[in-house]
């Protein structure tokens, strides 16, 4: 008797012979067909039957295959589900896993520390200590002792630091998104501690984008949407208000950041220290006289700009 296969070579062999029935059969029922068809010509040729009984023949020839393919399909279906029920026999005979305790990191001192390794069998059958590795100048990992560690932790050099990152706006601020789109940078900065946010677009669509945007997510009442384009929106309200937020993100190629900030300030929508947020595909410098620049940054193809409205200016 010849030794039992392991379960995945037993698996793999059932289902390869699987695999080959359906096609051998196929070619086999095509074979004989071609047989009968070339016997029953030569047969006409000579006389000896006739076209009809040849076409019924043939007829009858490949209608007497298919119960045998259906055969082997269920053949087919018998072998995986027998591979399968053997590789999960397979898996509930593995040994289960023991839980030899965890790794703790423990003090070892004002400034040392230490991997508690698990030796044995048990939760807390804990061996000796494995210090924390450190970096000698010479760039091994060595111990508190100085003998060289080939394992343990290399704590990481330097510092971490973080560059123009806010995640409020100024409680109470004033938001105007010019040419607003879809709206998310007024609704983000609503979202983020902003009081009051007015969106202006020229589009019907943009302007029913927003308000359905406004209304998920529960910030419609502290919105002012209006169906206009900028320079009339700005018209009308030169003098009433003051906003302390700017977003200028026009479409692009219509170099209308710049014309848009000038119209702006002449008409005193801007309060002291107020930001406007400037966004291009370009690199352009928008310059205005009483604000700074306060950043310059590129993401892919578009370009921000960040300009601080000076608290000394005078209005």
């Amino acid at each position: 008797m010849s030794p039992a296969l392991p379960a995945a070579t037993t698996g793999t062999a059932a289902v390869s012979y699987a695999n080959s029935m359906v096609p051998m059969t196929v070619v086999i029922g095509y074979v004989n067909y071609a047989i009968v068809a070339v016997a029953g010509g030569m047969l006409c040729i000579k006389g000896l039957a006739d076209v009809g009984a040849l076409a019924s023949y043939l007829v009858f020839v490949r209608q007497a295959a298919m119960p045998i393919n259906q055969f082997t399909q269920l053949g087919n279906f018998l072998l995986n589900a027998l591979a399968g029920a053997e590789r999960l026999f397979a898996a509930m005979d593995l040994e289960p896993e023991v839980n030899e305790g965890c790794v703790e990191l423990v003090q070892t001192g004002d400034a040392a520390w230490a991997w508690k390794i698990p030796e044995g069998q048990g939760v807390g059958a804990y061996g000796h200590l494995h210090d924390v590795a450190a970096v000698d100048e010479s760039g091994r990992a060595v111990a508190a002792d100085g003998t060289e560690l080939t394992c343990g932790l290399v704590p990481l050099a330097g510092d971490v630091r973080f560059h123009a990152v806010d995640f409020s706006y100024v409680p109470g601020a004033r938001v105007l998104d010019l040419f607003a789109g879809s709206g998310q940078l007024g609704l983000e900065a609503l979202s983020r501690g902003a009081w009051k946010a007015t969106f202006v677009d020229a589009s019907k669509e943009a302007v029913e984008t927003i308000k359905t945007n406004a209304k998920k997510t529960k910030l419609f009442d502290r919105c002012v949407i209006l169906n206009t384009d900028y320079k009339a929106f700005i018209r009308g309200a030169a003098g009433k208000e003051r906003f302390d937020i700017i977003f200028l993100d026009p479409p692009y190629d219509s170099e209308l950041v710049q014309d848009a900030l000038e119209r702006l300030v002449r008409a005193d929508l801007v309060s002291k220290g107020a930001l406007v947020v400037c966004e291009s595909d370009r690199k352009e410098e928008f310059s205005l006289e009483g604000f700074t620049v306060k950043r310059h940054a590129n993401y892919g193809k578009i370009y921000i700009t960040l300009l601080e409205r000076n608290c000394s200016e005078e209005f």
